[in-house]
């Protein structure tokens, strides 16, 4: 799995936790929602701030992207 890939994961798991839709992060964010189904796919290469914003939004540390407990 890829660094992409694992942080997409992570982001969707974050959606589903905070029983968010890809629609309303990307309204927060600003973006489309392809962008954010593109993200969570881990097919694009993923910015960094836009992931952190999109964790701070749905009230998650941005950290949670990166470590392995369970959000």
């Amino acid at each position: 799995m890829t660094d992409s890939q694992r942080t997409g994961t992570r982001l969707l798991q974050a959606l589903q936790s905070a029983g968010w839709s890809k629609r309303r992060l990307a309204q927060c964010l600003g973006c489309g929602e392809k962008t954010v189904a593109r993200m969570c796919s881990g097919q694009d290469r993923q910015s960094l701030n836009l992931l952190c914003s999109g964790m701070r939004a749905m009230g998650f540390s941005p950290s949670k992207l990166f470590d392995e407990t369970q959000i």
